[in-house]
């Protein structure tokens, strides 16, 4: 049956026919767009109509069990409103699990500016092991009975790339810092494959009423376990590329799994290579110390060498993998760029993850080298302060979507959820109008337009994920994924006029998988 939707305003994201005022649907397909309709009809009354979103950067798995399911620490405006959140939710146990996990928790938002400790938690739970996630994951906040029971002690080495930190007397602090979170990860519990897909049917309701159709899932074993199920049973509506670990390379090489694998609702996508660590924890790799530090020469924390990472990439390309480079400081960002030209393979759409700070030239070679800026907008309101107070000067380079659109690079947005909230229109708002907090424009020459903010979750990450021609865009014989927004978008001129828009519907594969149930539901189909 081909419906028509008619009475509308289509941003298509294609440049040939950027805007219609109907189109329709044939099955799972776009039909025809702008002709009169010739068969049933939905009159959408005068609402906008955008391409499903993808967002090009999560941590769906880690989103839904950990601050879905898990204790949410996002709320709390210092360590004693964290660890009231925690005592009145500490007896809520999942499946017997003994671990009381959670996440969300930012120091940099609390008075102090310091990191918590062991000590803060066994006030409050002293018996049960406790893992708490910081906002931007890079930090790992543990109990006296975690460090135990994980086998963390005054003896205990940092490994490369990571810290375990101490207090005056060597004893560990309960914060673990980049590379030192992946023992944790590994000992502490997982819950059941059938309460992750419990937890992840939550988020995906979430996803799908903030207009997202697919996302790309930068996670590891459990999620590409869970998500690959759920697909392949027809329980996620979400379209899925995930990339794969580093620590997967080894058995991907052995059994042959190359880059692309997978069909239109779950594919491999790339190898994920971590280089650095972030700004939230002051361990993003930089060119020159940060502002403000104990140590003056402290520069970040950085997990390989140009060695290492070159193999990385290397051996990932031999497999069709593309790089998915996760690089924040601008030193890590020039590691990335230098590995990406010397390696070669630009079919293969190689990405820098964040790329939040750049050297002057960076945008033009990363345009000559065909290499993707993955980018996370709605981060710019969270790290402001935080520039303003480790980056000084240098945050002129930073979050410079004007010159690289400028120098023609291709840009991919997402949320990087949970680190940001996954609603894309708070990610545009922050691309199109850079808010500083102050009333102000922060370095407005690296502001873009609402439309090529709009693109980047679109045309933009549909070309990042290689699915260009299908989605995207609307466009003839594209899937059939879109949003139904209740007033255009690209009409706002402010954040505020931006953030008042509504989804009313979101539509995968020609089916209608979310409505609003507020004012502007969508009426009757009719003739």
């Amino acid at each position: 049956m081909e419906i028509h939707f008619r009475n509308c305003r289509v941003h298509t994201m294609n440049r040939d026919r950027p805007i219609a005022t109907s189109f329709a649907v044939a099955g799972n397909r776009i039909g025809p767009v702008g002709t009169d309709p010739d068969s049933r009809s939905v009159d959408l009354g005068g609402r906008t109509v955008i391409p499903g979103i993808i967002d090009s950067h999560t941590h769906f798995v880690s989103y839904c069990t950990d601050v879905l399911s898990g204790i949410d620490l996002g709320p709390a405006c210092s360590l004693d409103e964290a660890l009231q959140i925690l005592s009145e939710s500490r007896c809520e146990d999942s499946e017997g699990d003994e671990w009381i996990r959670g996440g969300g928790w930012d120091k940099n938002a609390w008075p102090g500016d310091a990191f918590p400790n062991r000590l803060d938690l066994d006030a409050v739970i002293p018996d049960r092991p406790v893992a708490l996630y910081s906002r931007d994951c890079h930090a790992l906040w543990l109990n006296s009975a975690a460090l135990n029971t994980l086998g963390i002690g005054p003896e205990t080495q940092s490994p490369p790339g990571g810290s375990i930190l101490r207090d005056r007397g060597g004893e560990p602090t309960g914060i673990l810092l980049d590379s030192a979170l992946d023992t944790a990860r590994a000992a502490i519990p997982q819950p059941t494959d059938d309460v992750v897909k419990s937890a992840v049917c939550a988020g995906s309701s979430v996803a799908l009423s903030q207009g997202i159709t697919g996302l790309v899932s930068c996670e590891g074993a459990l999620a590409f376990r869970v998500l690959s199920s759920m697909a392949r049973h027809g329980r996620f509506d979400l379209r899925t590329w995930i990339t794969l670990p580093e620590d997967a390379l080894d058995a991907a090489t052995t059994i042959g799994i190359t880059g692309g694998l997978g069909n239109d609702h779950f594919r491999i996508l790339g190898l994920k290579v971590m280089l650095d660590g972030s700004l939230g924890s002051q361990t993003a790799y930089m060119d020159d110390p940060y502002a403000g530090a104990s140590d003056t020469d402290y520069r970040g924390l950085l997990l390989h060498d140009s060695e290492q990472l070159q193999s990385l990439v290397t051996r990932a390309a031999a497999l069709d993998l593309p790089a998915v480079i996760h690089a924040i400081g601008d030193s890590a960002c020039e590691m990335a760029i230098s590995a990406l030209e010397a390696l070669g393979r630009p079919d293969l759409r190689h990405r820098i993850e964040h790329a939040q700070l750049l050297r002057d030239d960076h945008p033009g070679r990363l345009y000559r080298g065909r290499i993707i800026a993955s980018v996370q907008p709605s981060h710019l309101g969270d790290d402001i302060a935080l520039m303003r107070r480790h980056w000084g000067e240098r945050a002129q380079r930073a979050y410079a979507l004007g010159s690289m659109m400028e120098a023609g690079v291709s840009l991919a947005m997402g949320s990087d959820v949970p680190v940001a909230t996954m609603n894309p229109l708070l990610g545009m708002a922050h691309a199109a109008f850079r808010p500083d907090g102050r009333g102000g424009t922060w370095y407005p020459k690296q502001a873009i337009s609402l439309y090529e903010a709009l693109r980047g979750y679109t045309a933009g990450s549909a070309f990042a994920v290689g699915a260009e021609g299908r989605l995207g865009t609307l466009a003839p014989g594209s899937l059939a994924d879109f949003v139904v927004l209740d007033r255009d978008p690209l009409e706002a001129n402010s954040p505020e006029e931006l953030l008042a828009c509504r989804v009313d519907s979101t539509w995968v594969d020609g089916r209608e998988v979310y409505r609003c149930e507020g004012p502007g539901l969508l009426g009757h189909r009719g003739s």
